[in-house]
């Protein structure tokens, strides 16, 4: 009864044609920021609103979801490609929250770039 219950919000709420409009503006999001992050993201990649960024090494990785979640986005690195980090959001997301993670994944890079070139 749950799942068919659950079917109908979804119908309702035309979620897959949510999730195809905000995964498009996250991928396009998530590439601007990749194509300004000097090589720290190598890759954006997935479909929808299962995507995945690609840093430079496991350690950024893993890095950026700390700085991201001091800021307020949880996220943490893929399982099979530690040095990515997915992203799953709701279906439901609206495009008000996909411009707040995308301001946090641009703050986040920036302090992880920051963060870098003072080690070196």
């Amino acid at each position: 009864r749950v799942a068919l219950k659950a079917l109908e919000v979804y119908e309702r709420e035309n979620v897959w044609e949510n999730a195809a409009l905000m995964g498009d503006k996250l991928f396009k999001g998530l590439s601007e920021i990749a194509d300004n992050s000097d090589g720290m993201i190598l890759d954006v990649a997935g479909h929808g609103l299962l995507l995945s960024i690609e840093f430079s090494s496991e350690k950024n990785a893993l890095s950026f979801c700390n700085i991201a979640s001091n800021n307020g986005l949880l996220a943490c690195i893929g399982d099979v490609a530690n040095h990515s980090v997915v992203f799953r959001p709701s279906l439901l997301i609206s495009a008000t929250e996909i411009d707040e993670i995308l301001t946090i994944v641009k703050t986040s890079v920036d302090e992880l770039s920051t963060s870098v070139a003072l080690q070196v």
